[in-house]
């Protein structure tokens, strides 16, 4: 139970349990299990697009998923896992009206659970479904609805928040402990470029900088989604890949879905109805 990589173990140890049932190498369990993962991941990303656009998958929109599809020739080992999670997270947060509060609970705890093979990808699950029930909190009207809103992330705390605050202490153990290892996980994303700046003015107007491309792109997104989620969650995703480079790379799931979004407003103003 105090174990930090228990999530992962837990879901590693059923594909050795498979192997050794049929007598065959794990290795070539998980050759099967990363398309169907990959397949996953890419149904989940289009049923979001479908949602967001209030429309059904234009073949324009199709366009979106090709550097989606095109990474995973890329990638290797359990990323691929945390991909179909994270996947499965926004379908279920951002691109399911219409579902049961138990099926939604239930998928958020599998998809979570799939994140959990690395560190980063598991608390920005966790953080994208914080982002979206306070989102869903802000919005709703009346306390049925509000309770619905604020459900699936407290569901998710009461869950994990063991296996959260193991995680948060082994990374900052890892980097030095205290503030200072929570200053240098930095070292890990792309927040390595922050940490090699001077302190002082230098530091600051990099960080004013950023907050600036940021904003504009907030901005530009709300202009083309007509629901917030989607492009706060881009910034989150964007935001937290400062702590590691896997956490970054998951941001391209609702990058294309926004861009999947975008393609679909222009396909129906230049393609005539059919």
């Amino acid at each position: 139970v105090t174990e930090s990589h228990l999530l992962r173990y837990a879901l590693v140890y059923p594909l050795y349990i498979i192997a050794d049932v049929l007598g065959i190498s794990p290795h070539l369990v998980l050759t099967y299990v990363v398309p169907l993962a990959v397949a996953g991941t890419v149904w989940a990303i289009a049923r979001v697009i479908e949602a967001q656009s209030a429309s059904p998958l234009s073949r324009l929109a199709w366009l979106a998923l090709l550097p989606l599809a095109a990474i995973f020739f890329f990638m290797g080992g359990r990323l691929v896992l945390a991909y179909l999670g994270y996947a499965l997270l926004l379908r279920t947060l951002i691109g399911s009206p219409v579902q049961s509060l138990a099926l939604r609970l239930l998928v958020i705890v599998a998809a979570l659970w799939l994140t959990s093979v690395a560190s980063g990808p598991f608390l920005l699950g966790l953080a994208t479904t914080f982002l979206v029930g306070v989102i869903d909190l802000a919005k709703a009207r009346g306390g049925i609805a509000r309770l619905l809103g604020i459900t699936p992330p407290v569901f998710a705390f009461l869950l994990y928040h063991h296996d959260l605050g193991v995680t948060l202490f082994k990374n900052i153990a890892f980097y030095g402990g205290g503030w200072t290892g929570a200053v240098q996980m930095l070292d890990h994303g792309f927040g390595s470029v922050l940490l090699r700046l001077p302190f002082g003015l230098p530091k600051l107007i990099a960080l004013a900088v950023v907050g600036a491309v940021l904003a504009i792109v907030l901005w530009r997104a709300l202009r083309c989604v007509h629901d917030p989620c989607l492009p706060l969650i881009v910034l989150l995703a964007l935001a937290m890949g400062a702590f590691g480079g896997s956490t970054l790379s998951l941001a391209i799931l609702p990058i294309m879905a926004s861009v999947g979004v975008a393609l679909q407003i222009l396909s129906a103003r230049i393609l005539p109805v059919t």
